[in-house]
């Protein structure tokens, strides 16, 4: 059983890894990162997404943490997606993805 089967069968048993997770899933806590007023590309929009994203990510996570992340791409795709490659800055980790 690899790591993804085994922590969805230890932690999740029951709930279907598809969208929308966030409303399948029975807790779920939600935070307004952007400006509801501003437009979306709004550079100082963007700054303040940056700002609280990262903010929470490092009050959540610690540097020892072991994160399991999931994407939603279509199987339908015939070429590697390269879907980490922009945000994943360590080439040893990108490798892993």
């Amino acid at each position: 059983m690899n790591a993804i089967d085994k922590y969805l069968n230890e932690h999740i048993e029951g709930i279907a890894l598809r969208p929308p997770l966030f409303y399948n899933w029975p807790y779920g806590i939600r935070f307004e990162i952007s400006m509801p007023w501003a437009d979306h590309a709004e550079a100082d929009n963007l700054r303040q997404i940056k700002e609280r994203s990262l903010t929470i990510f490092t009050q959540v996570f610690s540097d020892t943490d072991e994160m399991m992340l999931v994407a939603d791409v279509s199987l339908q795709q015939k070429k590697q997606t390269n879907l980490f490659k922009k945000y994943v800055k360590h080439k040893a980790v990108l490798r892993k993805l």
